[in-house]
């Protein structure tokens, strides 16, 4: 399988929820070092429900930085559906954008089951 077939396995938003470390959820500037991105990119890249349009180094970068292999996302991907997201509720600093991100990640697991 190669990346662009992979990647459309994991969306950039649910590889955002999945960046941790330690136990605690990484904040923008965490993993705009890890992955040597302008914040705004990985700002930008934490809300999208899809990699169309997204230069192939910039979804490797990000998916790295957040802990996810976009070539075996076997792992990520069992992840996500037990969605246990124990680092998220630990996290009382960032509950309002986490909020946000879920809310998005939710349309857009509704949208896709419904097409």
């Amino acid at each position: 399988m190669n990346l662009f077939a992979s990647a459309q396995r994991i969306t950039p938003i649910e590889c955002r929820l999945l960046a941790r470390a330690g136990g605690y959820w990484l904040t923008n500037q965490q993993l705009s070092e890890r992955s040597t991105l302008p914040r705004s990119t990985v700002r930008r890249l934490s809300e999208l429900t899809s990699w169309a349009g997204v230069p192939v180094d910039e979804a490797d970068l990000f998916s790295r930085a957040c802990g996810v292999d976009l070539l075996h996302p076997r792992r990520s991907i069992d992840y996500i559906n037990r969605r246990s997201f124990a680092h998220l509720k630990c996290n009382p600093r960032y509950r309002d954008k986490l909020i946000g991100i879920l809310k998005a990640f939710r349309e857009s697991q509704l949208s896709s089951t419904h097409q």
